[in-house]
């Protein structure tokens, strides 16, 4: 890793630790797939995958990547890291590494919270893993599209 990206990474890790209100609504869905477990038994909260599975794509996956450009948009610091001699790529990459890898890890925990025995894990982790791709990029386009 170069240290640009490392130095991008570190700044995604600033943003999330400084943004108290953020860092709840990032750490929320696995919390609300809990208390929706504690509600019935397994066979009942098996019916809140869907559910749980589409919080964490929207939240982790999503408004993750809208917040954090819109914010670097308006101070002005997007300008700052291209004139500094930051690549695309080393942003891109800045930009996803975290949403993809705080949802991938949030979608493992969801089978596991709400005790589901017989599970096709390679089927799941494909579709996860695709979708949370597909969350990510429109939700770039989106940042990238906005001017506010």
């Amino acid at each position: 890793m170069t240290n640009k990206l490392k130095s991008l990474l570190w700044l995604r890790w600033q943003f999330l630790l400084s943004n108290k209100l953020f860092l709840i609504l990032v750490v929320s869905p696995p919390l609300y797939i809990l208390l929706m477990s504690s509600m019935g038994d397994s066979t009942t909260t098996s019916a809140f995958i869907g559910t749980g599975m589409s919080v964490i794509y929207s939240i982790s996956a999503g408004s993750f990547i809208s917040m954090m450009i819109s914010e670097e948009k308006e101070k002005k610091n997007l300008k700052t890291l291209i004139l500094s001699g930051v690549k695309q790529s080393e942003y891109f990459f800045s930009v996803l590494i975290f949403p993809v890898c705080l949802s991938f890890l949030f979608s493992i925990l969801v089978p596991l919270i709400l005790h589901i025995d017989h599970m096709a894990w390679k089927n799941f982790l494909i579709v996860v893993f695709l979708t949370i791709i597909v969350f990510v990029l429109l939700n770039l386009l989106i940042a990238f599209l906005a001017k506010n």
